[in-house]
């Protein structure tokens, strides 16, 4: 806030950070003479206190003022957080692809068994163990039993899988398209950018880098369910973030892809939850979860961190 003291009477106004004040003296006379007979109230019914600007007609807002250096004076957001998963990158399509190969290698290094029947498992062993477990294909192959690979080192056949996995990372992990500019002028406005995901520690920060995202992050801006030692979708994860940042809630965005865990608990803390809907498994409406706003990509975003909350963007 600005303070500007007034040209006549004394008195002091507080101007918004970015304007300042212009005196009006006839109309200054008015309004003495009619807050003496009638308090004024505000829309929600309660008094305004007499330095408030919007009690007083005869001072007129002008924007004159520069803002803070690298912000957007008016911004209503100190922060946006992001998650990682089928929100700035799209995981699911590319641990798809990733799999693929890595199965197609598995059989190419001598497991006898058709593609599709060592898909299936895999998939149940990743529904089972999760995917940020660290042995699927050890499973895999527990699973498909010693006949289909008798001749063979099981050893030799699991790395051939991850070392196909890895090289479909090397080549095809990449955000969307839409997201760096976003987060470039982001970091350019001065406003906290930060990440909140579940997964594995380390996992989550190899994303990171290899996404080539850690450049445009708050480096005290990074939460990770392993590190914090709380997972979504636990509203304490989203709270530990707001307390370490010192963040309110109704000026800290949260954008993510799932309902349950990344718009549900951030929402019933007060938080801005944004739903991505570009990679979600899961819909609003199926889900039963409301958000404060959709968007189907980050050019979206970036007009509603724009005309809605301020940003210079």
């Amino acid at each position: 806030m600005t303070e500007t003291n007034q040209a006549r009477g004394g008195g002091l106004s507080v101007a918004p950070a970015g304007f300042s004040l212009e005196f009006h003296p006839a109309q200054a006379s008015q309004d003495s003479r009619r807050q003496r007979s009638s308090p004024a109230r505000s829309p929600a019914g309660s008094f305004r206190g007499h330095n408030s600007v919007d009690s007083l007609p005869h001072l007129r807002i002008l924007r004159t003022l520069p803002g803070p250096p690298g912000g957007s004076a008016l911004a209503l957001l100190d922060a946006v957080l992001f998650d990682i998963d089928d929100t700035l990158y799209p995981t699911s399509e590319f641990a798809r692809s990733a799999r693929r190969n890595a199965v197609r290698a598995m059989i190419d290094a001598g497991l006898d068994l058709p593609e599709s029947v060592v898909w299936d498992e895999l998939e149940e062993v990743i529904a089972e163990f999760t995917s940020n477990y660290s042995h699927h294909f050890d499973h895999l192959l527990k699973r498909l039993r010693r006949p289909h690979f008798e001749n063979l080192n099981h050893t030799l056949v699991v790395a051939a899988g991850v070392a196909a996995y890895h090289d479909t990372k090397f080549r095809e992990m990449a955000p969307f398209e839409d997201v760096l500019p976003l987060l470039s002028d982001l970091k350019a406005t001065g406003i906290t950018v930060g990440i909140i995901t579940r997964g594995w520690t380390v996992k989550q920060t190899e994303k990171l880098q290899r996404l080539g995202l850690v450049p445009y992050l708050t480096p005290q801006a990074i939460f990770i369910s392993e590190q914090v030692g709380i997972s979504k979708p636990n509203p304490k994860l989203y709270s530990v973030a707001l307390s370490e940042l010192t963040l309110a809630p109704g000026r800290t965005m949260y954008v993510g892809d799932s309902p349950l865990q990344d718009i549900a608990p951030p929402r019933s803390l007060g938080m801005v939850a944004t739903w991505s809907s570009r990679a979600a498994r899961q819909s609003l409406a199926q889900a039963g979860i409301e958000a404060d706003h959709s968007i189907a990509n980050f050019d979206e975003l970036r007009v509603l961190l724009a005309d809605t909350y301020g940003l210079d963007l």
